[in-house]
């Protein structure tokens, strides 16, 4: 017998002069942890063997090395990522490395213990948390770090800056904690990933995608993507008197951004939402830079919101702000869709837009929704309107600068354009039954009534991109399979039911604004509420039972992850 010796398998991958490790080494992390120095070993979540703080963690890590976190609530400052004033240093990250197509190695920050996956139970939110001090506030300090995936962690506020590029945020969570000019999720860099990301609590924007360098537009496009990102309104600037805007998905001087499957849900309670002159943009906000904008919402849902679907406000002087409106439903809310800069919408679905769907604070406060009762509407260049459904419309369907045609108008307000090849048949009797598609069962006519026999009206059924991709390469954007139900529902519902109104409402106790007694409940509202889930909330939301099939098939659990390769991004375009 031939003796057995030893191998032991050290991989180098040499390409363009680098030389990479292919593998990564483990550092732990718990609350309870000793280890000062090292890597850690991997399996052994004893004390010893993690560390207890982001700080002496990051110093131990190398680029490509993933850190596990054990459950628990981390507070103190050196869980801080960016600038902590405390220790006057920047607390970050090493950087993955991004050598070639189809090479890349991402760092990789994550829960040990995630919803969903490997055999944890769906319906609970995350196990990991940071908060009070422990902040995720990236700054202009030290080179950014790029190239980290951040996967199953919550934070409360997450703001990231100039350069802080190639970040993947993965099943992660954000509640925000600060009124006033915040966003739980406020991302600045380039080619960014948030993939079944959600947001909550307070912040006048909820997904704030921005560039620093403003109108000058130093960096070039962001191209960031937002994929199956859910949002919801809880607090926006309560007693706020500064009158500055709120919306939910905001690309704001970052172009090139793309919401895909992006839901705005349950922001409907605008008691909690300031009372001051100002506006609420809507759900889908684009506000005030000229130039060539190419923001792309594409298989998006608005459901019972107290705003409108979309607004984007390039100036006049712009040709076209290239904002593009694709598959796109709102269902009960109080607006349509403003495009100052011109732009396309096709197979839009507006189902019962009105003010009066919702309580409002004052008829101060119901004023500031742009484009309240409208369809769509255009102060400047044109915009085109093909294949789309207006139902129970409180005004007119186009006004302004738009064009429309192939649009099924039923119920809906005087006044306005002229549509050309359209209909006005009741689309509740002729294919529509839910708001993510058009029956196949007779009487259908929305289906072949449409563009060159195309359909009238939206269709969501598919997720939009390979999961991990990131925007400008090979599926990035194209249908993928199956949506329904939709990917981590239980943890996402389990996510927001934890929106901490009492917190939010304890400084008014006593006062003439005090929270209405309902606060104690609202976190459970809508799709949150006891039988509720997001598939069933959703489909059922034009009073039609959801089909019996679609939770036919249950879907199966994600394989496990440790380290995720997605293809390097090319640089911006000079």
């Amino acid at each position: 017998m031939k003796n057995k010796v030893p191998i032991i398998f050290i991989c180098f991958f040499i390409f363009q002069s680098y030389l990479v490790q292919c593998y990564a080494a483990d550092v732990y992390m718990s609350t309870t942890g000793t280890k000062i120095t090292g890597k850690s070993t991997t399996g052994d979540w004893s004390n010893a063997n993690c560390y207890n703080n982001l700080t002496a963690a990051f110093a131990a890590m190398s680029s490509g090395d993933t850190l596990t976190v054990d459950d628990g609530n981390y507070t103190s400052h050196l869980n801080t990522i960016g600038w902590d004033d405390t220790a006057t240093a920047v607390n970050k990250p090493p950087s993955g490395s991004g050598i070639g197509s189809g090479d890349t190695r991402f760092t990789v920050i994550r829960a040990k213990n995630i919803p969903c996956q490997n055999g944890v139970s769906c319906d609970q939110p995350l196990k990991v948390r940071f908060s009070g001090a422990a902040v995720f506030n990236a700054d202009s300090h030290g080179t950014p770090p790029t190239y980290i995936k951040f996967w199953g962690i919550r934070w409360d506020g997450i703001s990231t800056y100039t350069g802080w590029n190639n970040l993947y945020f993965k099943q992660v969570a954000s509640q925000g904690v600060s009124d006033g000019n915040t966003a739980p999720f406020s991302i600045t860099g380039q080619y960014n990933l948030l993939e079944d990301c959600v947001a909550f609590g307070k912040g006048r924007y909820k997904y704030l995608f921005y560039d620093n360098s403003r109108e000058l537009q130093t960096n070039g496009d962001g191209n960031n993507v937002c994929r199956r990102c859910i949002a919801r309104h809880d607090w926006a600037k309560k007693e706020d008197v500064s009158g500055d805007p709120i919306a939910t998905f905001v690309s704001y001087y970052s172009r090139g951004t793309s919401f895909l499957n992006a839901v705005d849900i349950d922001s409907n309670m605008p008691v909690y939402w300031m009372n001051a002159p100002g506006e609420f943009n809507g759900s889908f906000s684009q506000p005030v830079d000229g130039g060539v904008h190419k923001m792309t919402i594409s298989g998006s849902l608005v459901i019972n919101s107290a705003q409108g679907v979309g607004w984007g406000a390039s100036p006049s002087t712009t040709a076209d702000s290239g904002n593009t409106f694709t598959d796109v439903v709102g269902v009960n809310v109080a607006g349509g869709i403003n495009l100052r800069g011109g732009g396309n919408i096709n197979r839009l679905g507006l189902y019962n837009v009105n003010l009066s769907n919702f309580t409002y604070r004052s008829s101060t406060q119901s004023g500031q929704i742009l484009q309240s009762n409208v369809g769509v509407n255009s102060w400047d260049n044109n915009v085109l309107v093909n294949n789309s459904i207006f139902r129970n419309l409180a005004g007119a369907p186009l006004k302004g600068n738009t064009t429309g045609r192939y649009i099924d108008t039923y119920t809906v307000g005087t006044g306005g354009n002229t549509l050309s090849n359209s209909i006005t048949t009741d689309p509740y009797q002729h294919g529509v039954k839910y708001p993510v598609r058009i029956e196949t069962t007779s009487p259908n006519e929305l289906q072949t009534q449409g563009t060159s026999g195309s359909q009238i009206g939206p269709r969501i059924l598919n997720k939009l991109g390979i999961d991990g991709t990131f925007k400008g390469y090979t599926g990035w954007n194209t249908e993928q399979g199956g949506l329904w139900p939709w990917p981590l529902e239980e943890w996402i519902q389990a996510e927001m039911r934890t929106s901490d109104y009492a917190s939010f409402c304890a400084p008014y106790a006593g006062t003439p604004q005090a929270c209405p007694a309902s606060y104690k409940t609202d976190a459970y509202r809508g799709f949150c509420a006891t039988g509720q889930t997001l598939t069933k909330y959703i489909w059922e939301s034009l009073g039609n039972p959801i089909p019996s099939n679609i939770y036919g098939s249950p879907i199966a659990p994600a394989p496990p992850q440790k380290l995720i390769k997605a293809p390097v991004p090319p640089p911006p375009a000079p």
